[in-house]
């Protein structure tokens, strides 16, 4: 007869056993981030069951950088429907390429090197010759 195939889900978490003296040895708030990782993982372990992989960590992998690109798709989508929230308000502060300026200091172009400005409030003043 042949021999079953250990599910996914058991490999998962065989994984999560193995690096259990790891997870301990973390400090406590990254323990909550490693814990999320395989929670990560496990949404996708039905996909992972089909690939069959040799070594289980990698489709495990995966499945932790989908669901953190899906977390970054979020989050730029926050940024963006705050930033076009703030288009408004920002009016003049903006620069011709759509970015906030720094603080309002009076120079609009802090860190211009063709400025005599510094970008930290000194000016350089050109050099005269006395005579």
């Amino acid at each position: 007869m042949g021999r079953t195939n250990r599910t996914f889900r058991d490999l998962l978490r065989g994984i999560e056993r193995r690096w259990g003296d790891y997870r301990r040895a973390l400090r406590r708030r990254d323990q909550s981030r490693f814990d999320r990782l395989f929670t990560y993982a496990r949404r996708h372990a039905d996909a992972a069951s089909y690939l069959n992989h040799e070594t289980p960590l990698f489709p495990a992998l995966v499945g932790i950088d989908l669901e953190q690109e899906r977390r970054l798709d979020a989050l730029d989508d926050r940024l963006r429907a705050v930033e076009s929230g703030s288009d408004e308000r920002a009016g003049d502060e903006r620069g011709a390429d759509g970015r906030v300026d720094g603080p309002d200091d009076g120079d609009p172009d802090d860190g211009d090197p063709d400025d005599a400005s510094d970008g930290n409030g000194a000016t350089e003043r050109p050099s005269t010759p006395s005579e």
